[in-house]
This record gives C-alpha cells, structure tokens and sequence, in this order.
C-alpha cells in the first residue's frame, strides 16, 4: 500500500471567521431501531465510555454537539472474511438519532439484506461513495487511504458532517447466518470516530505580571493574538496504527494495523509520518504542502492569527492528525500554537546609557533590550551598566541568536512592543522533562485538545522563535494546562518556562 489515489475532496465550506466560539452539546432524543424488512441491522455508535488513561483514551470523555457527531450518510462495504474479496457495498437508508445507550451515541437505519456469510464491515459516515477498482480489501484501503483538505486548519462543523469511519480492526469476521425463520436479523454494532481532531483555546485572566526576585512587577503580559501553526492537509480514512521501534515502514499493513495503539512502542500513522525524519528536520522547506500554516513558512503579518478570546472563554479549531517517531518529535512538525503578547513595560524599568529611568514611553526608542528584569535603550546602555564584559562586536543591530549568547532580548515597537510564545501540543505526557515518550507530542482523530493559559512565567521572544530542529522537550516562558478528549479528555499541567 504504497500507492495511494485521491478520490474524495471531502468538507468543502466556507466559514465566516477563521476560529469559531463553542457551543454546549445538543439533547439527544430517544427513538427506535427503523423497522424495516432485510436480515442484517446496523447498530452505528460513537462511544462515549471512559476507560483507563494511555494513548489510546484518557479516561475521561466528552459527547461534544449535536452537528458535530451527525451522521448524515454512511455507506457500509463487505468483504469476505477469508479471501478478502469484495462482497458488496450499501448506503443505509433512514439514518436516526436513536438516543444513548451504555454512554454512547447511537444511530440506527434500515435493516439490509445479505447472503448468509463471515464479512470484514468498513463503513464510511459522511463521505462520498467509494469507486474504482475495490476487489480486494487491500486495494479498497489503497483507493481511500490518501484525501486532502485543503485548508488543514477546519473552523467548523461542514453542512454534511464530518467524515467519519470505524476501525478497521473492528468489525472482522462478522457471520451473517442463514435464518432459522423468518425473523432472524443478525446485529452489528458499528462504532465510529471522526477522523479529524478538535483544538480549544483560552485564557485564565486578561493580563500576566511579571515579577522580579523582589516580587515588584517589571512589565505585564497580555496575549492578544494566536496562530497555529503545522496543520496537517491529507489523512487515512481508516486510522492507521504500528508498534515501531525504528522509523522504518512496515512493508504491508494487516488487520491489526488498523486498530487500537499498542501499549509499547505503538504510533498512530498520517501519510507523511516516515519523511519526519531528525536528520531532515534542519532543512526541512515543507516542499510538498504536507503542512498548512507551516513553521518553516512562517509569514508573521499574514491572515492567520485570531484573536485571543476573552479570559475564561474559549475558541476552537479541527484538525487533522500528526505524529511522528518519537525521536523526530520536533518543531518542524509538530502541531502547535504561536501566541502574540504586548508588553506593558513598567516606567521605572527603562535605562538609558547613562543610568538615567526614561519614565515617558514616548521617549522610548523603536527596540528596548532586556536584560536581568531591566529594560535598556541600546545594546550600548547594557555594556555601561550591567554587564561590562559584553563583546564590543554585540550591537543594536546584532542577531536575535547574538544577544541570546548574552541573555539579551530585543522587542521591537509597532502599535507597541511584542513578543512571542510558541506552545506544542501534547498528546500523551510522559512526566518527564528530559527525555520524550512515545506518542508524547501529535494530534491524534477523534480528540480533543484544550490548552488553557493560566501562567505567563516570563517574556517571550521579540520576534517569532523559529528553530525546526529544536526537540519539543524543552521550557519556555508560558504554563499552559491541556485536556485532550476522544472526544476524551487528557488532563495536563504543563510548564514552559
């Protein structure tokens, strides 16, 4: 399965903004099985049962809204259990909200008819009708495994849902017997996951001070703006999944490559997930447009930043899924958030080169520099003052990696001075500060991401940081706490300082 074909150009919308507010969940009614005539009944869930934390689920689940777990359509494929030849496909007809059962949502339709048999079930909810060339199971999966949203980044829910499917590992082996009498129906529970992923933001308060050893405040923090960043464009129908102890690709994908994570060494797998490599991360130029919004393509005064919502309320996005092995867990592909912040710099922090507070900001020059809770109105004023040893070749015009060497920052004035904060998303948190886990950094279908700023540790970088090779594994200057759902939730603490 090498060879990949794209078929369906799936969720075409237009949205009015490019991040959406968040709605509650919608009630479920409760109706009934549709009574029909055939012989097989297709019991359609989204299962919404808590289960033990790993990176498979959280342990904890959210049932989300009403147009977000629709299913509109779905059409269900047979084949045969043995020979893996294509038996037969069929749209179901009078899909109904039958209400929840045991913590799921559950669908029904009318009963179909099949030939007595043991069947391999795929079913495809919200998508187009798959054509072609389907004869075998292995090429069924090699028509729909590559589609693209064009976008990556999705604000909303599309008017025909979103494109769901089972696991493919899920429903093998299904015997549809020969009736007894007339009314012998066999029952087949069909559990879906929406093949994207959803991403909250918010904020805990409207402004962060930050404090010197002393405790007096030296400048406050209010974010403003933020931009994902690394979405990525195509993704399996079917979830793909590995157990990998290198980054190197199965030659042939079976049954079970198609299930549940392995508890050891198990990745969930996108279509580009063996080109993130460590060594290509460096020079990584995202050539092919595998990503959207990509880091390496950063174009800071472009479309794509919203505005931070009002403290305590959220905004969201859907995305696709991102992993990748874990020693390749690096900026250069992981998913993320860049936030913008203004800078409200404190009137007594701010000297001139002779020693002098510069207590009008409309006397402050276009870059302050900061250093050690100060901020200095040249590279110059830093030498005079408080570090006397600093390379005479260090200037105002010197690189931001430069006056990093030295602990310098440089924030440069427009509307007002800024800085930034980058933030990568976790999926699974291995506690440990040093040394990444499998699975610890993607985006992974059907959950759900929640990144909560609640601590703003320290200034961020005055213009945005760019380093694709930098492992994710490291702190910088914003505590964000994270619920990650399928739609399940992930409680996280994580400080970046």
């Amino acid at each position: 399965m090498k060879q990949f074909t794209k078929l369906m150009a799936m969720l075409l919308f237009t949205a009015a903004t490019q991040y959406s507010c968040i709605n509650d969940a919608d009630v479920i009614s409760d109706k009934t099985h549709s009574d029909s005539n055939g012989n097989v009944a297709l019991f359609l869930e989204i299962p919404n049962v808590p289960v033990s934390r790993s990176a498979e689920s959280s342990g904890v689940t959210e049932e989300g809204s009403k147009e977000e777990y629709a299913v509109k359509s779905l059409t269900v494929y047979f084949f045969d259990s043995v020979t893996k030849t294509f038996v037969e496909s069929q749209p179901l007809e009078n899909i109904t909200l039958a209400g929840t059962s045991g913590q799921k949502i559950q669908y029904t339709a009318n009963k179909i008819t099949m030939k007595p048999g043991t069947y391999n079930v795929f079913a495809i909810a919200n998508g187009e009708a798959i054509t072609g060339d389907i004869a075998t199971q292995d090429k069924f999966l090699g028509a729909i495994d590559k589609v693209t949203y064009s976008t990556g980044k999705i604000p909303s829910v599309p008017e025909e849902g979103f494109v769901m499917t089972n696991r493919g590992a899920a429903n093998l082996n299904v015997e549809v017997s020969k009736p007894t009498d007339s009314d012998k129906v066999t029952n087949i529970s069909i559990s879906l996951e929406r093949v994207v992923a959803k991403i909250e933001v918010t904020q805990t308060q409207e402004t962060f001070p930050l404090k010197d050893p002393a405790g007096k405040t030296y400048c406050t923090i209010k974010l403003n703006n933020f931009r994902m960043l690394n979405l990525a464009t195509q993704f399996y129908t079917f979830r793909h999944t590995a157990v990998l102890t290198s980054l190197q690709e199965p030659d042939s994908y079976t049954d079970e490559n198609f299930g549940n994570i392995n508890d050891n060494d198990g990745y969930v797998i996108d279509p580009y997930f063996f080109k993130k490599t460590v060594e290509g991360a460096e020079d990584f130029k995202n050539e092919d447009g595998f990503f959207a919004q990509a880091l390496v393509q950063l174009n800071i005064n472009d479309s794509n930043w919203a505005g931070m919502a009002p403290a305590n309320s959220w905004s969201r996005i859907y995305c696709l899924e991102n992993c990748m092995f874990r020693p390749a867990q690096m900026n250069a592909y992981t998913t993320g958030v860049m936030f913008k912040a203004s800078l409200d710099i404190a009137t007594d922090r701010v000297f001139d080169e002779s020693g002098e507070t510069v207590s009008n900001p409309s006397n402050w020059p276009t870059n302050l520099f900061y250093f050690n809770y100060n901020f200095y109105t040249s590279v110059n004023a830093i030498r005079k003052l408080v570090l006397n040893n600093l390379p005479g070749d260090i200037t105002d015009d010197s690189t931001t990696e430069e006056l990093a060497k030295y602990s310098i920052k440089r924030f440069g004035k427009t509307e007002n001075y800024a800085c930034y904060y980058n933030y990568w998303i976790k999926h699974e948190d291995n506690n440990n500060d040093t040394e990444m886990g499998v699975m610890e950094f993607g985006i992974v279908r059907n959950n759900i991401y929640r990144l909560s700023v609640n601590k703003v540790a320290g200034l961020g970088s005055g213009e945005p940081f760019i380093e694709p090779e930098q492992p994710d594994e490291y702190k910088a200057e914003l505590n964000i706490n994270i619920d990650v759902f399928p739609w399940a939730v992930r409680n996280q603490d994580v400080e970046l300082e």
